[in-house]
């Protein structure tokens, strides 16, 4: 028996057919939504200045199911300076651990025990996009 399954995109904002489904990250979390062409055009006018001022880090894994994939066992989000402190706080407990590498889930849980509804490194300061100011 033969089947044909048909997937039709709908815009999250006004239910029209959409154009596109794009990937954002704010934080630590990925969020996805389908746009239809205006709403499309208001998302990406409004985060220009913050892509034109920002700094490209990578792209989104995601697998060609659609699915969000992990290269590595880091958490998403997190970067070489973040593990490069986990490494150094851990040692400064006594812990062995590679430079490279995976940090094992139980040294990971020790740290993030450690350091829960402690405050977060400071984050740098936003500056005023030209057009902004």
């Amino acid at each position: 028996m033969a089947q044909k399954v048909i997937r039709e995109l709908v815009c999250d904002i006004t239910g029209a057919p959409a154009e596109e489904t794009v990937q954002f990250a704010v934080g630590n979390d990925v969020y996805e939504i389908d746009l239809a062409s205006e709403p499309l055009a208001d998302f990406r006018s409004a985060l220009g200045g913050f892509i034109e001022s920002g700094r490209k880090v990578g792209k989104l894994n995601v697998a060609g199911n659609g699915h969000k994939t992990r290269s590595s066992g880091a958490k998403p989000g997190s970067n070489r300076e973040h593990l490069a402190a986990v490494r150094a706080w851990l040692r400064q407990q006594g812990e062995t651990v590679n430079d490279r590498g995976r940090i094992a889930a139980p040294l990971m849980a020790k740290f993030d025990a450690a350091h829960a509804g402690g405050s977060q490194p400071p984050q740098p300061a936003v500056e005023a996009h030209r057009s902004w100011a």
